[in-house]
């Protein structure tokens, strides 16, 4: 009775090396493919600004003189004789107000280009930095499904020769216990 004991506790402790996980590696969700198109830089459009100067500077009404022999100013409605261009205070003052208001939308805009392609320039790294993490993390599933195929193959060898150890165990006991039941030893 002892001897069936021993050997039914035998086969169980041969068998109990092969449990599984259960983990299937071909189950692991690959992360979706990202495509991102790259934002365009922003350029400035000072043309419309040029534009506006133009419009405002018609709009200026300049007078025409002409030197007289006595070296006195008189103004004349013909542009063709004059000799100079005049004008009033006024005039002077609006078109001085252009060409400073001008310059200084013309560095606002450009310095609003510069702050603008900056943020561009975030947003393209940021799809850049995604599209790596989405590889990286695709390397990295790669690579743990690599240990785990090893990890399986080597377990599955060294099961194969605990099971061949375990019935040369087996098979010295119970030829050890046949040899001690049959009196010799």
């Amino acid at each position: 009775m002892k001897i069936k004991l021993i050997s039914f506790l035998m086969i169980c402790g041969l068998f109990l090396g092969c449990a599984t996980t259960g983990v299937n590696i071909n189950e692991i969700p690959v992360p979706p493919v990202l495509n991102f198109e790259q934002t365009p830089v922003y350029e400035n459009d000072t043309v419309q600004m040029d534009t506006k100067l133009k419009e405002a500077s018609s709009k200026i009404e300049f007078l025409y003189g002409k030197k007289s022999e006595d070296g006195k100013i008189e103004l004349t409605d013909d542009k063709s004789s004059a000799d100079m261009v005049l004008m009033t205070p006024e005039t002077f003052v609006s078109v001085t107000d252009i060409f400073n208001l001008t310059n200084s939308y013309k560095e606002v805009v450009k310095a609003q280009g510069q702050l603008v392609n900056s943020y561009i320039s975030n947003i393209n790294s940021l799809k850049n930095l995604s599209v790596l993490e989405r590889q990286k993390l695709i390397i990295s599933v790669e690579n743990w499904k690599n240990s785990e195929s090893m990890y399986k193959s080597e377990h599955s060898i060294r099961l194969h020769e605990m099971i061949i150890n375990k019935i040369q165990l087996f098979g010295t006991i119970v030829g050890g216990v046949f040899l001690l039941g049959m009196g010799g030893l």
